[in-house]
């Protein structure tokens, strides 16, 4: 799970979908501690990092903007961000039909 707070103290908190025994938790690092008894140990870690990293860039890219990102905003651009939605790209052509459906 990852957790966002915005401006407005609103909290996102984000499933990863990982489970990780209790005892093999870092909660300093905030990642799993290797463990040979563990060996999803690596991937689960590289989700984080990955996830941590896509989050941070999210975040900056709207403080550069000058721009207060909403909880929704920012789970919908992470969720794009970690391949769970595909944004749609809007087919702009006009065709016989669609002008048709219009007229």
């Amino acid at each position: 799970m990852y957790s966002f707070s915005n401006q407005a103290n609103k909290r996102l908190r984000y499933f990863t979908g990982c489970s990780v025994p209790v005892a093999l938790w870092n909660d300093k690092e905030q990642r799993v501690r290797s463990n040979r008894l563990f060996p999803q140990y690596s991937q689960i870690n590289a989700i984080l990092s990955k996830l941590a990293q896509d989050a941070e860039q999210i975040y900056l890219t709207h403080k550069s903007q000058g721009k207060d990102l909403s909880v929704e905003e920012f789970k919908l651009e992470l969720d794009q961000a970690q391949g769970k939605i595909i944004r749609q790209v809007e087919d702009t052509r006009v065709t016989f039909w669609k002008f048709f459906e219009k007229f």
